[in-house]
Formats: structure tokens, sequence, C-alpha cells
């Protein structure tokens, strides 16, 4: 539901990049939170007051995931196709999706058999929220995608800019990147 709002606001949030990154900081969030519901089996966390606490945090990192997921996709969507261009664009979404979903699956189910059978829950959750805040450092240092420019020596940039549609006052809206042209 957040997604349907998110486009507007994340121009007003600073843009992509900020979103992805405050996106990907709430999802470690919720990561690391899982640590504690490990904890509650060791003699330390015996007292109602820290299950209940564990209960509260959990929902609460949970909402915050949930209400900054649609920033996040939104953005990396956003992010996605302005660092590609027409010829392109299926390309980075197949490479990014499959890089997340693959990683996540793969990685993810690799490590908690192993990590599990040899050590314990504790330090499983630990190595995810370990993993999870490096991602997000990591994004913090994206680039922000430079406009694709148009060659006009390219015959087939030349071909898609006559082929754009017509608009209602005749001129031809041609998208480049983030912005609208008008020839």
């Amino acid at each position: 539901m957040v997604s349907l709002f998110a486009d507007p606001l994340i121009k007003k949030l600073g843009g992509t990049n900020r979103c992805i990154v405050l996106g990907a900081l709430f999802h470690s969030i919720y990561t690391a939170a899982m640590i504690l519901p490990a904890l509650m089996g060791t003699e330390h966390w015996d007292q109602p007051w820290l299950h209940t606490f564990t209960y509260v945090f959990i929902l609460l990192a949970a909402a915050m995931n949930g209400f900054s997921s649609g920033f996040l996709w939104v953005s990396q969507g956003t992010y996605i196709n302005d660092c590609a261009n027409n010829s392109n664009k299926g390309l980075y979404n197949a490479i990014f999706l499959s890089a997340v979903c693959g990683g996540a699956f793969i990685v993810g189910n690799l490590m908690s058999t192993y990590v599990v059978k040899y050590f314990s829950e504790t330090i499983l959750f630990i190595s995810f929220g370990a993993m999870s805040f490096a991602i997000t450092i990591y994004l913090m240092f994206l680039k922000v995608p430079r406009p694709y420019v148009v060659d006009v020596a390219d015959t087939t940039a030349v071909a898609s800019i006559l082929a754009a549609p017509l608009d209602r006052d005749g001129s031809r809206a041609l998208l480049n990147k983030s912005s609208l042209v008008r020839s």
C-alpha cells in the first residue's frame, strides 16, 4: 500500500539513493531484531519483561520494515531504470533480481544449514544482521546515475527518436532517463 504513494515522496525525501539506503537500514534493523528470539532460550532471558520487550520490538521493527519496503522497491526500480537505456533495461532488471533473489535464497539457505548445524541460531542471526548492515553501508556509496545521452551518429537511437509517439501539441516526447525532453 505504501508503494502507491512512495513515488512522489521519494523526491521529497532526498531521491532514490537516500530511499534505498533508508529501506535497507530498516530491513537490517528487522533482520538484527531476530537475534532477540534466538536469545530467549538462554538463561539470561528468563524474565517476563524481556519476553514482552522482544515481542514489542519485533513488531515495531516489522512495521518499520513493511513501511520502508515500499520506498525501497520503488527506489530500486527507478535507480535501475535510470542506469539503463531502452536496449538493456531488461538485462539490468534481470541481473538485479537474480542477485537479490538468488543471493538471498542460496546464501541464506546454505548459511542456515551449516551455521545452525555447527554453531547456534544466535550466531546465524548475528551473521545475517552483520551482512545486512554491511550491505546498507555499501549502498550508501551508490553513484547517482548519469543521464542517457542520445548519440546522433547512432542510427538506432535516431530511429527510436523518430519512432517516438507525437503528443497533443505535435512534439515528440522522449524519455531522457529522469527528465522529459521535447523535440
